[in-house]
């Protein structure tokens, strides 16, 4: 059986997941959503994973929905369906994890991967690395988060003009407008992301959680709601042991040493 996903946890508690069909340029098949999300449910109930790493293997980081199940419609429109819904639930999944996810972008990232891309809450990115939505090549329409999170990221007119026109954006523009937060040379791309999962799995992880909880719905609270919820919030997490330490580090002058 072909392995398409592998999963290794250093000892800072980051868990590295690699798709792994570099031949297709880790082309997403149903088995392979239904693996990720198994395994983002495993890491969500983990108490030593405290941070994710998400990336692909070989020259590219993923094109997307895998054609050759799409050329057969996946059995019907009903099988159609569940598997885009089967989709869904794994960007819902990334999305709201509560621990942080950084994605290294290696090479191309089409339709679903670049939507990955879009669910995480970083993304370093190689300087030869593109990003298109792509599903006008096969006259559908963007799925799998593509409607609901591009325009939140770069604006509704500029996702109409991305998935209208069929832009493919290379890694500077993708940059600027959002999508990715660094990029850096081919050869430096996971050693890059990695340095930044490592980073926030040494943070303050329960104030993370909560401010990627709050973060996520901005754009669907008024002020008075968000400020509320952020005094609510603060509230909560002044509570944890990572404050306390937190403070004792500011005044000792010296960097915090998080909970474990």
């Amino acid at each position: 059986m072909e392995k398409t996903l592998s999963i290794t946890v250093d000892q800072e508690g980051v868990a590295i997941l690699t798709l792994s069909r570099p031949k297709l340029l880790n082309a997403l098949t149903a088995p392979m959503f239904q693996e990720l999300a198994q395994r983002l449910r495993e890491i969500e109930a983990s108490q030593e994973i405290r941070a994710v790493l998400l990336t692909g293997q070989g020259r590219g980081f993923c094109a997307g929905l895998d054609l050759g199940e799409l050329k057969d419609g996946y059995g019907g429109q009903e099988a159609f369906y569940r598997h885009i819904e089967a989709a869904n639930r794994l960007i819902v999944l990334l999305a709201e994890l509560d621990k942080p996810v950084v994605v290294a972008v290696n090479g191309i990232a089409a339709g679903s991967g670049m939507n990955i891309v879009l669910a995480a809450d970083l993304a370093v990115a190689a300087t030869d690395a593109t990003f298109s939505q792509s599903f006008g090549h096969v006259g559908l329409i963007p799925d799998v988060g593509g409607t609901y999170l591009l325009p939140r990221i770069v604006g509704v007119s500029k996702a109409k003009e991305i998935i209208f026109m069929d832009r493919k954006l290379d890694a500077q523009e993708a940059l600027s407008l959002g999508i990715v937060h660094q990029v850096v040379e081919p050869a430096q791309v996971l050693a890059t992301a990695y340095a930044a999962a490592q980073k926030l799995a040494a943070g303050p992880s329960f104030a993370f959680s909560v401010a990627k909880k709050m973060l996520s719905r901005c754009n669907e609270m008024d002020i008075h709601t968000a400020l509320h919820m952020e005094a609510l919030s603060q509230a909560l997490v002044s509570n944890t042991d990572d404050y306390k330490e937190g403070v004792e580090a500011f005044f000792e002058k010296r960097m915090p040493v998080f909970t474990r």
